[in-house]
């Protein structure tokens, strides 16, 4: 009876809570069955955590200790961490993190004041952890955890997890510390989200502006940074105006003070980093409802693309061509100085936008044919 009661599995606990207005879960239980004040006695059997997380993420958990007088400090707990999969196999993480013959593991050491952290790099493969809390140089009944363990994601999912197959809508708060639906001022200072980009590549922000104010085109900017698995600047699909903060776009509204915006990732970018701040506009003059509709503009990845984006095999995969003449001709100078035609061509079916060049032609010479004698 005992043995079944140890080895029962360990519920998942989810990123997103179940407001209307989804927002990424703040703290999570380490004993479901009890209250957040209460205190788990540490043994040196793991007492399990399982956290949804998103791939490549970067996840800190903060928690209260309480020791006796003479544990604190000395590495009386250890949590031990597995990176599952989908399948609930465990992956090789991301580096950063201790690593013994028991597994990966974080040692307990809290600060002056109780508390502990662990920071958790999570690979691309994982798509839940697992904290083990547990005894390592302390004894029985020395060392407690506070039952309410904070969480914090660095990157968010887009979407909510068991969603049927399809377009997706979500709806989150744009700043976590207001309530959402409440009107957060604009300043200076922007309001910044990250979004995961491993599920889905192009989307479209929905919001609206609070009060009566007359917003001009040039009040409100949005940031835009893209990047890729190793955290390098990929660059958006479609063109993007860039400047000294990098590509950005003025958040223009309608008449009902609504505003919206799409974004379109490349295939290598993982995440997208997105902030909303005042730019013309007198900071704390305009005010934004705190909440974000992200609506899902294309099929999850693995799924046929949207026609805009699907070509023929025989014809060029890159989007956003310009509808131009099939073949023309472009000169240019090289380095030497010396005039060289180079041909491009463009899908004449294709979505306004950019052009490709081909390999510049030969610079030979023609050779003039000379006349037959006798």
């Amino acid at each position: 009876m005992l043995r079944k009661i140890f080895d029962r599995p360990v519920q998942q606990q989810a990123i997103w809570t179940d407001e209307e207005t989804a927002r990424p879960r703040s703290a999570v239980l380490l004993d479901s069955n009890e209250a957040t004040s209460h205190h788990v006695m540490l043994r040196k059997r793991p007492t399990e955590l399982k956290l949804e997380v998103v791939p490549g993420s970067e996840v800190t958990a903060r928690f209260q200790t309480f020791s006796s007088p003479d544990q604190h400090g000395t590495k009386s707990g250890i949590i031990w961490v597995k990176f599952l999969d989908a399948s609930g196999n465990e992956v090789p993480s991301r580096g950063r993190i201790s690593k013994g013959r028991q597994g990966n593991y974080i040692y307990v050491v809290p600060d002056a004041l109780g508390w502990g952290e662990a920071m958790l790099y999570i690979p691309w493969e994982c798509t839940e952890v697992v904290l083990g809390f547990a005894l390592w140089k302390g004894y029985a009944g020395s060392l407690s955890v506070g039952n309410g363990i904070h969480v914090v994601h660095s990157v968010l999912p887009p979407f909510s997890a068991g969603k049927a197959a399809g377009l997706r809508r979500n709806r989150i708060a744009l700043v976590p510390d207001h309530e959402p639906g409440a009107e957060v001022p604009l300043s200076k200072d922007p309001f910044s989200l990250s979004l995961s980009t491993l599920d889905s590549k192009h989307f479209r922000f929905e919001g609206k502006f609070a009060g009566s104010a007359t917003i001009n085109p040039r009040d409100v900017v949005v940031l835009f940074t893209f990047e890729g698995k190793d955290g390098v600047e990929v660059g958006s699909l479609t063109k993007v105006p860039r400047g000294p903060l990098g590509e950005y776009m003025y958040l223009v509204s309608g008449s009902d003070g609504t505003w919206s915006f799409e974004v379109h990732a490349p295939m290598d970018c993982a995440h997208v980093r997105i902030a909303l701040a005042a730019w013309h506009a007198p900071e704390g003059s305009l005010k934004i409802v705190n909440a974000v509709d992200i609506v899902e503009l294309s099929p999850r990845v693995g799924q046929r693309p949207p026609s805009w984006l699907w070509r023929p095999s025989a014809e060029p995969q890159v989007p956003n061509f310009r509808p131009v003449a099939r073949s023309c001709r472009q000169y240019h100078r090289d380095q030497q100085g010396t005039m060289d035609a180079t041909s491009y061509t463009a899908h004449p079916r294709a979505h306004p936008g950019r052009e490709v060049l081909s390999t510049p032609q030969s610079r030979r010479p023609l050779e003039k044919k000379r006349p037959r004698i006798g």
